[in-house]
């Protein structure tokens, strides 16, 4: 993946939401929508999704250079959100599970180990807290695992799913893996770029907080910063989806 690893070319992405004549109404529509989805459950943030859809796609099927899509036909923006929506929280549904069940475990055996207070001490009562802040230490750590690997697998399989137009392909494990292992570089290049532009937005809104004159915009600094995260995450992924195939194409058949 020689072209995704060129200094050239990572600034060619990092700079194309600004490249269109028109890119403040297109940026500032995701992060006033961005924004709704603080306020309104889901819709609005699914708008968005599907925005990113549309830009992963145009790289991805359209072989065309990242670049920020029109805001237009909404009920497709609405249903291509939901489908990557569906898919992403599909796959993170069991890290959710794993670190409520822990949780759960704590806080039901806490609330007993309370009612049980001024009784007769016995030896599970005592060993009780051990066992249910271990389960919970566990259960956390299972989940944090698990978090890390689907930070590194999920991208490829959002692509598959943007590529086909499909909620299905989404769950092809094969189709997706080929791909992803065909460009493992790029996928990890992708996923670099990313954690590296989410540390500086965390560093900024740290930076915010501990200053009196601008604690006012650590609110909107990193909202402005995620949208531009997610706009660079789609060309990212999008980029490093299409090349895998392209070097899959390029496999002579045995």
């Amino acid at each position: 993946m020689s072209e995704s690893l060129s200094t050239k070319s990572l600034q060619s992405i990092l700079t194309y939401p600004f490249k269109d004549p028109d890119w403040a109404g297109k940026f500032f529509t995701a992060v006033g929508l961005t924004f709704a989805a603080g306020i309104v459950p889901l819709i609005p943030a699914l708008f968005v999704n599907g925005y990113l859809y549309r830009i992963m796609h145009n790289v991805i099927v359209d072989k065309l250079e990242p670049s920020m899509p029109e805001w237009t036909d909404w009920g497709k923006l609405l249903s291509d959100g939901w489908r990557m929506f569906a898919v992403t929280f599909l796959y993170q549904l069991p890290v959710f599970l794993i670190g409520a069940v822990g949780l759960g475990f704590y806080l039901v055996s806490f609330v007993g180990i309370m009612a049980a207070e001024g009784a007769e001490p016995e030896d599970a009562a005592v060993l009780l807290p051990l066992i249910s802040f271990g389960v919970m230490m566990l259960s956390m750590f299972a989940a944090t695992f698990l978090g890390i690997l689907l930070f590194c697998l999920l991208p490829a399989a959002v692509g598959h799913t943007v590529a086909n137009d499909s909620f299905k392909a989404g769950f092809d494990f094969t189709g997706w893996w080929q791909v992803m292992k065909a460009n493992a570089g790029g996928f990890a290049v992708a996923l670099l770029v990313l954690f590296g532009l989410l540390s500086v937005v965390y560093l900024i809104a740290n930076l915010l907080y501990m200053t009196i004159v601008l604690m006012c915009l650590m609110f909107v600094i990193p909202l402005v910063g995620v949208v531009y995260i997610g706009l660079i995450g789609a060309a990212l992924i999008g980029q490093a989806y299409r090349e895998g195939v392209e070097r899959l194409e390029e496999v002579p058949a045995a």
